[in-house]
């Protein structure tokens, strides 16, 4: 798709194609689709590698080098937990602010089947509940050079459709001193890389884990189904935007798993789409 727009009440989907008139039309493209790598001060100088988490590649890559990942949301400890299988050599997590995190499973119970019922209650209280059970799971992190909990992760989450990190072998990485957590990333000079408390590191690689931007913008802008940061503008939580006729499945994180989630907005969509046929 290059452009959509609107007129009449039917969408006009120009294509490589040619243009595709409709009355209804759901976009089913991803949420996370520009990696992004910030533009640290002399970045440009660095002597080592700069890659984002999307470019991971095969772990087995990374054995015996130096890996500085920048970023302590969903896609860095995700990096994390393949890392900590791969004898590497000194491997860093540089943390600005505290994460929310959760264990893949408790007691041999698997977390995520809790998600249907803290996406039923309020953000506030599922800001404390994912605290209370990162602190049964992991205990004080600050012993470990984490920066304090907040009780936010849900909040974050919500407003600003930051993931919640999962454990899966990161943190007991970290208890046994095979992962340093270490303050956040302010600028680079040839091979090393300086840390906002004054240290320095000299990694081999730096992984920048700090997420996605989206591509919504340029397809969806000119129709105000989306907010000047590429957000979804939505009418509840099952994907259907303010613009009539327009539905974004697997566009916005929920409490729920992706899957789940991305599965009743294309159940709503197809439901609503039905109805338009039939009236």
């Amino acid at each position: 798709a290059l452009s959509l727009s609107r007129t009449g009440g039917h969408f006009g989907l120009e294509t490589n194609a040619g243009t595709i008139h409709t009355q209804a039309v759901v976009v089913a493209t991803g949420r996370d689709a520009v990696p992004i790598v910030p533009r640290w001060k002399g970045m440009e100088t660095f002597t080592g590698q700069i890659l984002h988490a999307a470019d991971l590649g095969d772990i087995q890559a990374y054995r015996g080098r130096s890996v500085l990942v920048v970023g302590g949301g969903n896609s860095g400890f995700d990096v994390l937990n393949h890392l900590s299988r791969v004898d590497t050599g000194p491997l860093w997590l540089a943390l600005r602010r505290a994460p929310g995190i959760l264990p893949k499973r408790l007691g041999g119970f698997a977390v995520h089947r809790l998600s249907p019922l803290m996406a039923s209650l309020p953000t506030r209280l599922v800001d404390r509940l994912v605290g209370w059970t990162q602190r049964i799971a992991f205990g004080d992190l600050t012993r470990h050079g984490f920066p304090a909990a907040r009780f936010d992760a849900a909040t974050r989450l919500v407003e600003n459709q930051i993931a919640i990190a999962v454990d899966d072998g990161a943190v007991a990485a970290v208890e046994r001193g095979q992962i340093t957590v270490v303050a956040g990333v302010t600028e680079f000079s040839g091979s090393n890389v300086m840390l906002s408390d004054g240290t320095t590191l000299a990694p081999d690689i730096v992984i920048a884990a700090v997420g996605y931007g989206s591509a919504l913008m340029s397809l969806l802008g000119p129709l105000g189904a989306v907010d000047e940061a590429g957000r979804p503008r939505l009418r509840g939580r099952l994907g259907e935007t303010a613009v009539p006729g327009l539905w974004l499945v697997g566009m916005q994180p929920s409490l729920t798993s992706y899957f789940q989630q991305a599965q009743r907005e294309a159940r709503h969509a197809a439901r609503s789409i039905a109805r338009m046929r039939c009236s």
